[in-house]
């Protein structure tokens, strides 16, 4: 039954890291919108995104954490979530591979369109991976504080 509660840990501390990811992501796009979140003329996000994007992960991380410790109390399911969150975000970067961001012809792109054609920089893709174990990692630290 150990183990059921690990694995349940695991999916549901991912779900809520994608979820708020999303969400999170959705609402800055629309409160800053394109002229802010990315390069003028071009799909390649900016600065300003790019700090965004480090606080919304950091912080989404360490809501998954908090989700799998809550339901795994062993601290098997954080520990495996770690994991899963680095080899999973270090494959997609991998995968991504480096990409020229082209030429952004429309000024108001919408939501979906934004997410469909941005291209990050290659350095960003492999440091998200990072940051969201360390988030992970350090709810464990905060909850076992308490």
């Amino acid at each position: 039954m150990k183990i059921f509660k690990t694995i349940l840990g695991v999916i549901a501390g991912y779900a809520a890291m994608a979820l708020l990811i999303m969400g999170l992501f959705t609402v800055a796009y629309l409160a800053i919108g394109p002229g802010l979140s990315f390069k003028s003329g071009s799909w390649a996000p900016s600065t300003l995104w790019i700090a965004l994007s480090i606080v919304v992960g950091l912080g989404s991380a360490f809501v998954g954490g908090l989700t799998a410790q809550s339901i795994d109390h062993s601290g098997r399911a954080v520990s495996a979530l770690v994991g899963v969150v680095l080899v999973v975000g270090l494959v997609l970067a991998f995968m991504e591979g480096v990409s020229v961001p082209g030429e952004r012809l429309n000024a108001s792109p919408s939501n979906m369109e934004a997410m469909n054609n941005a291209v990050s920089p290659v350095w960003l893709n492999y440091l998200n991976p990072v940051l969201g174990a360390v988030g992970v990692f350090l709810s464990t630290k905060v909850k076992r504080s308490r």
